[in-house]
C-alpha cells in the first residue's frame, strides 16, 4: 500500500504542501478528504493530522502554501503528447511535468507571486481544448496517486503562469484562445439542469448577470450556492472551486456572447 503521508513529507522537505485525496465520480484520486484544505499553511503539524489513513492519492496544494508553485493543466491526450515532446525537444532545461491518470500533462513553475488561476480554450487539429493556469486556491493530484507519473523530473521553470504558457504556445504553435471570464462558448444561463461539463461557465455567467443586475456579491452567494444544491450536476466538485469562478465573475473582464462583448 502507498504510504501517501511518507510522500507528504518528501514534498514538504522541498517546499510544497500536500493533501490526501480520495476517489472522485469518476473513480480517480481527484477529490480533497477536507473541506478547509484551500486555506493549508505549510505546516507540518497541521499536514500529519490530516485524514491520511483514508487517502487514496496525494494533491499538490498550489499557491502560497507550496512556494508559489503553480501548474499549467492541459486537458487533451494528443495536445499533452505534443507539449511534451516539444518541450523535452526545444529546451535544454525542461520544466517539470507530470502526466495524470487520463494522460493529460501538467506543466509545472514557480511564480515571483502566486497570480490569479484562469481558464480559457484553445482551437487545435479542429477541436476546442481547454488549458487551466492553477494557481492559489486549486490543487492538482501528483505521483505516487495511482495513475500519475513522472513526465520530466526538471525544477518548475521560474516564470508566471502567463510566461510559462506563453513559452509552451509558442514552441507548440498554439494560439491562447478565449479565457473563460472573457470568451464565448458559455453555456445558457438558468438552465433547470447544468451538466458536470458546463459547471464553472455557466456559474461564471449566472455570477456575471447578477453582477449587472447590482446583486451584492454575498447575495450572490447564497442564491447561487442555492443553484448549484438544486440544478447543478454534483460529483468532482466542490463549492468553494465554483465561489471562487464567483468572485472572479465580480472582478473587472469582459464576457462575450453571440451579442458582442459586454463590460463588466
Amino acid at each position: 500500500m502507498t504510504d501517501f503521508l511518507k510522500a507528504a513529507k518528501s514534498y514538504f522537505d522541498i517546499g510544497y504542501t500536500c493533501i490526501p485525496l480520495v476517489m472522485d465520480g469518476n473513480g480517480l484520486p481527484k477529490k480533497p478528504i477536507s473541506n478547509g484544505w484551500s486555506s493549508l499553511a505549510h505546516d507540518w503539524d497541521a499536514i500529519q493530522r490530516l485524514s491520511w489513513h483514508e487517502a487514496k492519492g496525494l494533491g499538490l496544494v498550489l499557491g502560497e502554501a507550496s512556494d508559489n508553485l503553480a501548474a499549467v493543466d492541459i486537458d487533451d491526450v494528443h495536445l499533452a503528447q505534443h507539449v511534451h515532446e516539444v518541450l523535452l525537444r526545444e529546451y535544454q532545461v525542461p520544466p517539470r511535468m507530470m502526466w495524470t491518470a487520463r494522460h493529460r500533462l501538467h506543466v509545472f513553475c514557480r511564480e515571483p507571486s502566486p497570480s490569479r488561476s484562469t481558464a480559457f480554450t484553445i482551437a487545435w487539429r479542429g477541436q476546442d481544448i481547454g488549458i487551466e493556469l492553477k494557481s492559489t486556491g486549486t490543487q492538482v493530484a501528483t505521483w505516487p496517486s495511482p495513475g500519475y507519473t513522472v513526465a520530466h523530473a526538471g525544477k518548475p521553470w521560474p516564470f508566471t503562469l502567463d510566461a510559462t504558457w506563453g513559452e509552451i504556445a509558442r514552441c507548440a504553435g498554439l494560439q491562447r484562445g478565449s479565457r473563460d471570464q472573457s470568451g464565448g462558448n458559455y453555456p445558457s444561463p438558468w438552465q433547470d439542469f447544468v451538466p458536470k461539463d458546463q459547471r464553472n461557465k455557466a456559474i461564471y455567467r449566472e455570477a456575471h448577470q447578477l453582477r449587472e443586475s447590482g446583486v451584492p456579491l454575498k447575495t450572490t452567494f447564497e442564491f447561487l450556492k442555492w443553484r448549484f444544491d438544486n440544478a447543478y450536476e454534483q460529483g468532482d466538485i466542490e463549492w468553494q472551486e465554483l465561489e471562487r469562478t464567483i468572485q472572479s465573475a465580480y472582478v473587472k473582464g469582459v464576457i462575450q456572447d453571440k451579442i458582442g462583448p459586454t463590460e463588466l
